[in-house]
């Protein structure tokens, strides 16, 4: 009985490093993610809470990881691409972390002062 206790024991804290642990590099990703976001220039087009503005869309809803390295290594408009020198992939998807993280725009349906009544 006491041996089973202390391999239960042992299996919970090793599950709850292993979760602390990715909790942890989690964490340093999305912050990494924040801080290259504000200093290579996502913030000057994009917004500071990548809502969007003049000169660049939203970015509250992106599709995926591939499709964000993607669009900045080859991008479709007035963007300057970001090439492995200037962010790696894994750069990349930790900005794409961070933005994930943000809050997304409320439903235009469900702000009832943009409603017909």
């Amino acid at each position: 009985m006491t041996r089973s206790i202390a391999l239960l024991s042992a299996t919970f804290l090793l599950v709850t490093s292993a979760a602390y642990a990715a909790d942890k590099a989690e964490r340093e990703a999305i912050k990494h993610g924040k801080d290259l976001y504000n200093s290579v220039g996502c913030s000057q087009c994009h917004g500071w809470a990548a809502q969007g503005g003049v000169a660049g869309p939203t970015l509250l809803n992106p599709s995926s990881t591939a499709n964000f390295i993607t669009q900045l290594r080859g991008p479709r408009a007035v963007m300057p691409p970001y090439t492995s020198k200037v962010l790696q992939d894994q750069d990349i998807a930790d900005i794409y972390a961070y933005v994930a993280t943000l809050p997304k725009a409320p439903d235009v349906k469900k702000i009832k002062l943009l409603q017909d009544d």
